[in-house]
């Protein structure tokens, strides 16, 4: 059973696909420039007037997010974007110029998602968005009012991203590979990339020994295992195979996010290797959430 639910993971792995920088063909213009004209983007009820749709789905709203590849909280966004089968552009901001936000005047981290005519900031207001939109349609586990939500994203911040992060970028290997997404950046000539590349990479180690230092982590891998084991304990049907029970719920999917981005570095994949447990969850909730709702040019 183990070794079937690595070999799922692995699998969808593969049809996820890389994370690629790209202008939305939603956007008007240059990613890096905000449209002028407040009305770019039109009304969103007239965008979307005599627009066929497939049953079960609220009509489709161009959404655009700009995100950090191996952010988790773009990754809780993405998750659930995924699952949902929301179709989105995906920009990769580069974490040294920030360029592709620089039209984001007072909001200047990630992730941010234009959603037809409105902007929405931070990852938490854009999955309430995204809630309100979906919830008729019964996708995610119904039951998770915003006291029970909070819960398990403050879990998912303390307890688990945390010395994630420092499991993930403790030396400079895994920090190099934390960021070489930038090197993929077409947008920008290659001796940029490499410079910011190499820039990302130290903020990264410095950033992961800060984090140690600052929350006392000495065994961060440990700690994210342990953090796991506690999340599973809190199933209610042991039968059931999400936290949601037969459907995912919002505590799987801001716990699966967080994972899913660093999902190939040492230290998840000998998480995933060592305990069956967690690697069955794991590949069950990706399986949930299914191939890629990005689209591309």
């Amino acid at each position: 059973m183990h070794r079937q639910a690595l070999t799922r993971i692995r699998s969808l792995s593969r049809r996820w696909g890389g994370v690629r920088f790209f202008k939305s063909k939603f956007d008007q213009g240059s990613v890096q420039d905000k449209p002028k004209d407040p009305d770019a983007y039109g009304d969103y009820k007239t965008i979307l007037k005599d627009i066929s749709y497939p049953s079960g789905r609220p009509k489709p709203l161009p959404t655009t997010l700009f995100a950090y590849p191996t952010c988790p909280h773009c990754n809780k966004v993405i998750s659930v974007l995924d699952l949902l089968g929301h179709e989105y552009a995906l920009v990769t901001v580069n974490p040294i110029t920030k360029a592709e936000i620089k039209w984001s005047e007072k909001y200047r981290k990630v992730p941010i998602v234009r959603m037809a005519d409105q902007e929405i900031f931070g990852s938490d207001k854009i999955i309430m968005e995204l809630e309100d939109l979906w919830r008729p349609y019964n996708k995610i586990a119904s039951g998770m009012d915003e006291s029970e939500y909070e819960k398990w994203n403050r879990f998912v911040d303390e307890d688990l991203a945390r010395p994630l992060f420092r499991a993930t970028s403790e030396n400079w290997s895994d920090a190099f590979q934390y960021t070489t997404y930038v090197r993929d950046m077409d947008a920008y000539p290659m001796y940029m990339r490499i410079i910011h590349h190499y820039i990302a990479t130290f903020f990264t180690k410095f950033g992961s020994g800060r984090a140690a230092k600052k929350y006392k982590i000495t065994d961060a891998e440990g700690d994210v295992e342990k953090a796991l084991i506690r999340f599973l304990e809190t199933f209610e049907n042991e039968d059931g195979k999400f936290h949601g029970g037969d459907l995912p719920s919002y505590a799987d999917l801001l716990v699966f996010g967080t994972l899913r981005c660093v999902q190939d570095f040492p230290a998840v994949c000998r998480l995933l290797e060592k305990n069956a447990q967690v690697a069955s969850w794991y590949a069950t909730v990706a399986e949930a959430v299914g191939e890629t709702a990005c689209v591309s040019k």
